[in-house]
């Protein structure tokens, strides 16, 4: 449908022309990380419910991953840098941790409030593609990622990226959203008539969800590029995600940080945007919001 409106025949109609534009936008964003978050600030301020469930995964799982002292990580995806610093940093045997993420501004965030420089460092790497040849010289004795992987679409890509940067011995403990409704009810907006035009989208925003056995879209490739599954789980969360109040504000500001789609929206249009997107998640969640949801753990390692 997209190629046959954007051929050199289709251009010749001035109708398909005017709304070339548009289809250009969501084209280009297809294979991109849609986690297009407004501001670090306002994300790290709404974080702890993140830290939170971050740290009771990991503390669950701890036993499963094996490992001494003096040990360098890696966080990827790192936001913010408040679940590398408030989770991977409880955890003192950790000799040095570096987080990545492919927003600027949250690793800008993340570096300027790292409590240790010696410690932590924060850069930015796309790890939905091909790492560079200088950063796939680093080793990582581990590699963690916290609710991040499921934004990311090039699944062969990051476990090869896995693969690269783990040490010989080393493991990967992934943490993963295999299903919540809020990602139904982001998937139904960007299609929306209302909201389509404005949203560099082509979904679904994250196939885990519609899998069958979305556990098989996560260890596939991690297989098929040489690690070895330690781990796999699925585990139902109740009241992981709250607001700080039970009031419609307090709930759209937490929606904010996490929507994918409220920076692609006209300034102009955002309180509109924010007051549909809270009266679906109502809807079709309930009047608490999206607080529970569907997390994956796979623990794999590299022999």
């Amino acid at each position: 449908m997209i190629d046959q409106r954007l051929s050199s025949n289709a251009l010749e109609s001035r109708a398909v022309y005017e709304c070339t534009p548009s289809l250009l936008h969501r084209l280009h964003f297809q294979n991109t990380d849609y986690r297009m978050f407004e501001s670090a600030e306002q994300y790290s301020s709404m974080a702890q419910d993140h830290v939170n469930e971050a740290l009771y995964i990991l503390t669950r799982y701890e036993h499963e991953v094996n490992g001494g002292d003096d040990e360098i990580v890696l966080d990827v995806g790192c936001g913010s840098g408040d679940v590398t610093v408030q989770v991977l940093g409880r955890m003192k045997r950790w000799k040095q941790i570096v987080g990545i993420d492919f927003n600027s501004a949250m690793i800008e965030f993340a570096n300027r409030n790292a409590p240790d420089v010696n410690k932590y460092s924060f850069e930015v790497v796309n790890f939905n593609k091909p790492i560079s040849e200088e950063f796939s010289k680093k080793k990582f004795n581990k590699i963690f990622s916290f609710f991040a992987l499921q934004w990311m679409k090039n699944r062969r890509t990051v476990a090869q990226n896995i693969y690269d940067l783990l040490a010989p011995g080393g493991q990967a403990f992934l943490l993963l959203v295999s299903y919540s409704k809020i990602y139904e009810i982001w998937d139904d907006i960007a299609e929306s008539s209302e909201w389509k035009n404005h949203i560099p989208f082509s979904g679904p925003l994250n196939e885990l969800v519609y899998a069958e056995k979305p556990e098989e879209l996560v260890i596939a490739p991690l297989k098929d590029v040489g690690l070895k599954i330690v781990k796999s789980e699925i585990l139902e969360r109740k009241n992981a995600f709250k607001a700080n109040e039970d009031t419609d504000d307090s709930k759209i500001e937490k929606l904010k940080t996490v929507d994918p789609f409220l920076k692609s929206i006209p300034v102009e249009k955002k309180d509109r945007y924010l007051e549909d997107l809270l009266e679906r998640v109502k809807t079709k969640i309930g009047p608490n919001g999206a607080t529970d949801y569907t997390a994956l753990i796979v623990i794999a390692q590299k022999d």
